[in-house]
């Protein structure tokens, strides 16, 4: 399950990372920085059992902190309008991304809470 988890982040932010090539450098950078995480997690082979999910949560966290810059970038930016400058873009993608790492996270806590529960029972 882990290692479809890191699949799927990194399918999602190369895809990302594509579509932000020429609008925007800093997500570009910030959406491979993330793949690049889930690329070492996936295809790492260190025998601790909490290797995958560290890189899940980094990636995960890394996500979260880009969609809600994404959402304050968007809700500032309707200040300029009150200037008279055109609204601003919404980037859907990193929001999508943020949401989705969003509910990645909770389940990685969860999963994570579990096996410290059944490791607490077991001794």
């Amino acid at each position: 399950m882990k290692n479809s988890l890191l699949f799927l982040i990194i399918i999602l932010s190369i895809f990302i990372s594509i579509i932000n090539f020429s609008n925007d450098t800093f997500y570009f950078i910030s959406m491979l920085v993330v793949a690049l995480t889930g690329f070492y997690g996936f295809f790492s082979n260190i025998k601790l059992w909490y290797h995958k999910s560290s890189h899940i949560i980094v990636s995960s966290l890394i996500g979260i902190i880009l969609g809600g810059y994404e959402l304050l970038k968007y809700g500032f930016g309707w200040l300029g309008v009150l200037t008279g400058n055109a609204p601003p873009a919404l980037n859907i993608g990193i929001i999508l991304f943020g949401t989705f790492s969003i509910f990645i996270l909770y389940y990685e806590k969860k999963t994570l809470d579990k096996k410290k529960s059944d490791t607490l029972t077991k001794e």
